[in-house]
C-alpha cells in the first residue's frame, strides 16, 4: 500500500512539473507571437508611409517635368512670335 502511495505521489509530482513546463512554453510562445504581430503592424505602417512618400516625390518630379515643358514651349513661342 505504501509503495502504491509513493508511486502515485511521484507520478502526480511529475505531472505537475510537466504541466508547469507546458504552461511556461505556451506563455513564451504567446509572447513571441505578440512581438511578431506588433513588428508586422509596425512594418506595415512604415511601408505605407514610404509608399506615400514615394508617390509625393514622383508627383513632384512629374510636376517639375510639366513646368519645364511648359516653360520650354513658352520660350519657343516667344522666339517664333
Amino acid at each position: 500500500m505504501l509503495d502504491l502511495l509513493a508511486t502515485l505521489t511521484a507520478v502526480h509530482h511529475h505531472a505537475l512539473l510537466c504541466e508547469a513546463a507546458l504552461n511556461s512554453f505556451a506563455a513564451e510562445n504567446e509572447a513571441c507571437m505578440g512581438a511578431m504581430a506588433a513588428a508586422r503592424k509596425q512594418t506595415e505602417r512604415q511601408l505605407a508611409m514610404l509608399r506615400a512618400t514615394e508617390r509625393m516625390v514622383r508627383q513632384d518630379q512629374i510636376t517639375g517635368e510639366i513646368i519645364e515643358l511648359a516653360a520650354g514651349e513658352a520660350a519657343s513661342r516667344a522666339r517664333v512670335g
